[in-house]
């Protein structure tokens, strides 16, 4: 096997629930603060303080991510976006994982990370407590040309009750941003062009594939977990040369014959809050803000700069 997929064992699947985290804005602020000032506005922009909690900590674990795996100083660490949104880290010499991708997902309860050494991956995260109350057949009127007219097939036999059919409903979505995520085509895709099957027709399975404008896309697979009764996530894997416009490249010959021999899932590694603070030197406890507090005229900046948007 070649050096690209004996590394094949970095990939990386981490949830952490930040229910029980409860910060003040002081303590946000003091977590904020580890972050370079250009990401501040990606944590602000959101107008509730659970979303900014959020949001900070996906921003936290990702700089985690890559000290952890590519043994970067944080202060090293520099993340952009590509024009449709897709994070990327920006090329550092003779790193270990020269083709990591990687992606994020925040909602309901968690915020979810997941790496690939080799594959381009997306992933998406739906709670169903934080979404409609409306009754499905309500719901899904909101949805119609989202699905095909054979997912609508299977979303509704997933019934008879409401919550199973919720349930198949909130699996083909988090199916299929995660697949728009992982390719970083943003809003300009259309959902119904990819048409996701599941594994040997096993409905409720863990495993599928996808269907673009009705050709099978062999070198993609779908990983569904269920991280708690509210909260399904998706982890979407495929071929490193379909990559997002703008964003190095991240693969060559070896990485395509490394995707196409390694197919696996791997489940969800949870992480508490406290021990993510503690590996940029915050407590969780005491929220002893250390060397790390933002002054009085960043925060008139940050406050100006504040916008609200939706969870990612």
């Amino acid at each position: 096997m070649n050096e690209v997929c004996s590394i094949a064992g970095d990939m990386v699947r981490w949830a952490v629930n930040t229910t029980q985290w409860i910060p003040t804005d002081e303590q946000l602020n003091c977590c904020l603060a580890v972050l370079p000032p250009s990401e501040w506005s990606s944590v602000l922009r959101f107008s509730s303080k659970d979303d900014r909690k959020r949001a900070l900590m996906s921003r936290l674990l990702q700089r985690k991510l890559f000290h952890d795996l590519l043994s970067i100083d944080y202060d090293s660490i520099r993340i952009e976006r590509t024009p449709t949104g897709k994070p990327y880290l920006v090329s550092v010499p003779n790193a270990r994982l020269p083709h990591l991708n990687f992606n994020v997902s925040h909602d309901g309860d968690y915020v979810v990370i997941v790496s690939d050494p080799v594959s381009l991956v997306g992933t998406d995260i739906i709670s169903r407590h934080s979404h409609s109350d409306l009754l499905p057949e309500k719901l899904f009127e909101n949805f119609t040309t989202y699905f095909t007219p054979f997912e609508w097939m299977i979303i509704r036999s997933g019934g008879p009750d409401s919550d199973s059919m919720l349930d198949q409903f909130y699996r083909h979505w988090c199916m299929k941003e995660a697949y728009v995520k992982a390719v970083g085509v943003g809003l300009g895709f259309e959902l119904h062009r990819a048409e996701f099957h599941y594994d040997k027709d096993m409905i409720w399975g863990d495993l599928a594939h996808v269907y673009i404008d009705g050709i099978v896309a062999t070198e993609w697979q779908f990983f569904l977990h269920k991280l708690d009764p509210e909260h399904w996530v998706c982890v979407a894997t495929g071929p490193p040369s379909v990559r997002p416009s703008s964003a190095p490249a991240v693969a060559n010959n070896d990485g395509e014959s490394c995707h196409r021999t390694v197919f696996q899932s791997r489940s969800f590694t949870f992480l508490r809050v406290e021990d993510v603070l503690k590996e940029f030197g915050l407590q969780a406890a005491s929220y002893d803000c250390g060397e790390y507090r933002i002054g009085a005229d960043s925060e008139n900046e940050r406050r100006e700069s504040t916008a609200p948007l939706s969870s990612s």
